[in-house]
């Protein structure tokens, strides 16, 4: 249920952007929104957890050039502060810097 509407989010903002991003990008983006929520979760019920991304070392060994763009558009989309669309246009213009 997931997958579907942030690659649709994703395409939409790089269309409307007029730029191609990696094809791995929504792959990455799900691995970081996924991390990132059961952390939270879990910190609430008192069990330190580290997203894999971290643990594995995944952003620096396979997607350094996404790390920052991704660590700068998501964090408000999952905090709830921004829309999934409002995210994925903020990801795509982080993708051109």
């Amino acid at each position: 249920m997931l997958v579907k509407p942030v690659s649709s989010a994703i395409d939409k903002a790089a269309k409307e952007a007029s730029i191609e991003v990696p094809d791995m990008l929504c792959h990455v983006v799900l691995f970081y929104i996924v991390g990132e929520v059961t952390q939270q979760f879990l910190s609430h019920e008192g069990v330190i957890c580290e997203p894999v991304l971290y643990k594995r070392g995944l952003f620096e060994r396979a997607w350094p050039t996404l790390k920052t763009p991704i660590e700068t558009a998501l964090p408000s989309y999952i905090d709830g502060a921004i829309s999934l669309d409002e995210a994925a246009k903020r990801l795509v213009a982080a993708l051109r810097n």
